[in-house]
This record gives structure tokens, C-alpha cells and sequence, in this order.
């Protein structure tokens, strides 16, 4: 949670006062320079809050996998992609299964079923 109210606080001021220094030094007028440190500033904080939940998401995820699991369960999980995975395909009990993260107003859910 900490790390929500840090990125709304430093992100903005880091890239907006970045892109509106530059774009002064780069000879703009005032109104533009701060147009577009302000549609900067909402794009990347918009960006990296979207980054930091799907992180958060799939730490969830793979904290209720490990509950959920045994221990040689756990050594099957397959991650579908490198970075931050939402979804997972594992073995149990003889059947190929698929577990994903979903995001809602009371926390995440974890769904898990057949191919």
C-alpha cells in the first residue's frame, strides 16, 4: 500500500517536473511545456500503478497456490509468462489444471480449473 502513495506522490513530480524543464530548455511556451509534463505525468503514473498491481496480483497468486498445494504440487506450477505471471498450469492429482488471479473491489480472487 505504501508503495501506491509513493508512486502517486514522486511519479507525477519526478516526470512532469522532468518533461517540463525540458521542454522550457527546449524552447517552448509555458501552456504547451506544461500540457505535456501533465499528459506525461498521467501516462506514466497510470503505467507503473498498473505494473506495481499486476505484481501484487501475482505475489497473491502464488502465495494461495502454495497453500493450496502439496509440496510435490508445488514443483509442477508452470508460470505462463517471466514477469509478474497472473496464471499458472500445474499438475494435481493426475489432472493438468489452470490457476489465474482476478483482480476485485475485495481483493484478489483465484479461480483454478481444467484446460
Amino acid at each position: 500500500m505504501l508503495e501506491i502513495f509513493l508512486i502517486l506522490l514522486v511519479c507525477p513530480l519526478a516526470v512532469g517536473g522532468f518533461t517540463l524543464v525540458r521542454a522550457r530548455g527546449d524552447g517552448a511556451s509555458f501552456p504547451k511545456a506544461f500540457g505535456v509534463a501533465l499528459l506525461a505525468a498521467v501516462v506514466s503514473t497510470g503505467l507503473l500503478l498498473w505494473a506495481v498491481n499486476e505484481c501484487e496480483l501475482s505475489a497473491d497468486l502464488r502465495r494461495e497456490m502454495h497453500r493450496r498445494l502439496a509440496q510435490e504440487e508445488v514443483g509442477t506450477l508452470e508460470a505462463e509468462r517471466l514477469l509478474c505471471p497472473t496464471s499458472y498450469t500445474f499438475q494435481w492429482r493426475g489432472k493438468r489444471l489452470h490457476a489465474f488471479v482476478v483482480d476485485g473491489f475485495r481483493g484478489a480472487k483465484v479461480y483454478i480449473g481444467e484446460d
